[in-house]
């Protein structure tokens, strides 16, 4: 542990430019074990802390047979993934799957939305710009009366009054949808099921296999596939996709009647 630390700050002093060295040495300070001091005193304890780990595997380079061992058997683990997934598991992995493509589908609409709201919203604001700075130009070309009071309505006002008419009907459907913030909690949605799909694969987190069997990772997966529905449906107020949202995620009890 020692040689660790000694070596790591000796290679930080030799990476020091010279003029910074000679400043050092004009404030006393002649090697690394003076100007790293108190650094290389936490340096010990996280080397210790490390070094000592349970969870720190160490083999000779030489010995193969230990490390092919040690690599398959003791850091893989892979005695905690299962032969093969029950009947719940297989029916839970393809109802998570299926919450995963439903979202990704409303994920397109959203998107689709929200950009075409926002460029449409620009094209609005850059044409009463336009019309703002033509008024004069317009008003020579359009004039328009209106015959019930027989007055006059300039071109630039009336195109001006339409723009912004629409603009703000767009705006207040933005408003009404919000695409992108939708957009942005399905997203997190979706990317959290397949995060949980593939813990479950793996056997970690909280879908770890124990002696009770795949039971418990099974139900872990379950409420995960629920959260993740509940939070597509609310957030992306899915009203067309209710029922195929509701049918797709199967009852762990309806399974294990036809099992």
């Amino acid at each position: 542990m020692e040689h660790c630390v000694q070596k790591e700050f000796e290679n930080y002093w030799s990476l020091l430019a010279d003029d910074e060295k000679e400043e050092f040495r004009k404030n006393g300070i002649e090697s690394y074990k003076q100007r790293f001091a108190m650094q290389m005193v936490d340096a010990r304890a996280a080397y210790n802390g490390l070094l000592s780990n349970e969870l720190l595997y160490t083999q000779h380079a030489s010995q193969l047979t230990e490390l092919n061992f040690l690599v398959n058997h003791v850091l893989m683990k892979k005695e905690h993934l299962p032969d093969k997934n029950s009947l719940d598991g297989l029916l839970m992995l393809r109802a998570a799957w299926d919450i995963v493509d439903i979202a990704l589908d409303q994920l397109k609409f959203f998107k689709r939305m929200a950009k075409f709201c926002f460029a449409f919203l620009l094209l609005l604001g850059i044409l009463i710009v336009v019309i703002t700075v033509q008024t004069a130009d317009i008003d020579k070309v359009l004039l328009l009366s209106i015959p019930a009071t027989g007055t006059e309505l300039k071109g630039a006002q009336f195109l001006t009054f339409i723009l912004s008419l629409v603009s703000s009907f767009m705006a207040a459907v933005q408003a009404f949808y919000n695409p992108v913030r939708r957009w942005q909690q399905v997203r997190d949605a979706a990317e959290s099921m397949q995060s949980a799909i593939w813990m479950y694969r793996t056997r970690t987190s909280q879908f770890k296999q124990d002696a009770k069997g795949p039971g418990p990772s099974t139900l872990a997966l379950s409420e995960a596939v629920m959260k993740c529905k509940e939070a597509i449906m609310v957030s992306a107020d899915v009203q067309v996709r209710r029922t195929r949202l509701k049918s797709c995620v199967p009852s762990l009890t309806q399974t294990q009647n036809k099992a």
